[in-house]
């Protein structure tokens, strides 16, 4: 296997997409709250850069909103961008339609690749277990307002451990690394960064917790030919009945 992290969308080599696989991780908080939401029964979640075009898809789709700017619920949207909100009785059998400030354009700017999922610590170990046999895979972080965020590529280093790829980039090794140094505190390594202090100060103290525990979600989000996120174990069981 091949791994290449890369720390911020503008990074990315998009001319190596469509023969890779394709993780994103934006950990705070759109990847864990999406895989939350799935985890919960929603059917599925598109995720869209802008809001104005969120909006107008809703309305085509006769889909919930959810999502934020700057980390606050927009006005008019079913769900704000907290993991937290997603439960099982609000989510379940619902398509949604997201848009977040870092991380929906992140998921746009990996659309071309020959699959795509998204990764959190909350699902990290079975996220590597899905691309055990991929040749080529593409880490992309979010990041925070395009540059470098700690939180993602922490998580990266977690799913680069456990992928152990032959072929590493110099970003796969040094996350690698970090995360070694970190792993048995993740709170305590990022509670001083700036994303984490900004989340913390507008009230989302039990979102950091919730996005910081590591594998307690089976779900795998996973983009559909039409760009919709589902639940891998679904799409599989789906695909295997209609073939």
């Amino acid at each position: 296997m091949k791994l290449d992290v890369y720390a911020t969308i503008a990074d990315v080599k998009k001319e190596d997409l469509p023969s890779a696989d394709a993780v994103v991780i934006d950990v705070l908080r759109m990847t864990s709250t999406v895989t939350n939401a799935l985890e919960n029964g929603a059917e599925k979640i598109k995720l869209i850069g802008k809001e104005d075009e969120a909006r107008r898809f809703s309305k085509q789709e006769n889909a919930l909103l959810g999502g934020e700017r700057g980390g606050v619920k927009l006005s008019g949207f079913a769900f704000g961008n907290s993991p937290l909100e997603y439960t099982r009785e609000k989510a379940e059998n619902q398509k949604i339609v997201m848009t977040t400030t870092n991380g929906a354009r992140a998921a746009e700017a990996a659309m071309d690749a020959k699959s795509v999922r998204l990764c959190s610590f909350i699902n990290v170990s079975n996220v590597a277990s899905h691309l055990k046999n991929s040749p080529h895979v593409i880490i992309l972080c979010a990041g925070t307002h395009d540059a470098f965020s700690l939180d993602d590529c922490l998580c990266a280093g977690a799913l680069a451990e456990s992928l152990n790829a032959e072929q590493e980039n110099d970003l796969a090794i040094a996350m690698r690394l970090l995360y070694a140094a970190h792993e048995n505190d993740l709170q305590a390594a990022l509670k001083s960064t700036k994303h984490y202090k900004y989340l913390e100060s507008i009230g989302f103290t039990d979102d950091l917790n919730f996005c910081l525990r590591k594998d307690t979600h089976a779900c795998v989000p996973i983009m559909d030919q039409d760009g919709w996120f589902e639940n891998e174990k679904n799409k599989r069981l789906h695909d295997s009945c209609i073939s």
